[in-house]
């Protein structure tokens, strides 16, 4: 996992006023510079909502570059319904995207527009 990406973006969100975590401090032991959580919990799934748009290329980069050194085919963007700028602003950021093979809306079940399915491509530094 590229530790830069991961350091530049807990350092972003540390010093954003408007964050959204999912655990308190108490649930994350910080290493000694402070900078970087010692766990980080890899899904193939970021929740964008309440995320700043600022924020939002550094972590889908960073989120797409993970996807594809863990050798994940597809991952999902939560970015939310109505009219929304994270979906426009994801939108954006992954349509030219040479790592994105193709990106859709979710099927209804799984929370159709307001969430978008993306399959990457084959990282072929490997084989």
């Amino acid at each position: 996992m590229n530790v830069n990406i991961w350091t530049r973006l807990f350092q972003l969100l540390h010093r954003s006023a408007k964050t959204s975590a999912s655990s308190t401090d108490d649930d994350i032991h910080h290493d000694d510079n402070n900078e970087l959580p010692e766990f980080i919990e890899v899904t193939d799934v970021l929740d964008l909502h309440g995320t700043p748009v600022k924020l939002i290329p550094d972590m889908i980069d960073a989120f797409l570059q993970n996807a594809i050194e863990l050798k994940l085919e597809r991952v999902q963007i939560i970015h939310g319904k109505g009219r929304s700028k994270l979906k426009y602003t994801t939108y954006q950021l992954i349509k030219n995207d040479a790592r994105v093979f193709r990106f859709y809306d979710a099927p209804p079940q799984l929370g159709g527009w307001g969430r978008t399915v993306i399959e990457l491509k084959p990282d072929d530094k490997d084989g």
